[in-house]
């Protein structure tokens, strides 16, 4: 079994202010699709995300992997 981790930096990407130009903000279609590629390329059967994700942009991108989605909320929240 491959358990993935990666801290997705609220899928911005970095720098912010040129990632949005080639990837889109997040919880848009382009950017969902660019971390749905990327989740995916990990190849791993469980996948851990870390830094603050909306969950419907999250189901999204579970959704464009054809993936199960589990969601934990924040001990901070």
């Amino acid at each position: 079994m491959r358990i993935g981790t990666y801290n997705v930096f609220g899928l911005t990407g970095c720098p912010a202010a040129e990632a949005v130009e080639a990837i889109g903000a997040p919880g848009s279609d382009s950017n969902s699709t660019h971390f749905a590629e990327v989740f995916s390329s990990l190849d791993c059967d469980i996948l851990a995300l870390q830094e603050g994700v909306a969950v419907r942009t999250m189901q999204s991108i579970a959704g464009r992997m054809q993936c199960y989605l589990a969601t934990f909320p924040s001990p901070c929240d």
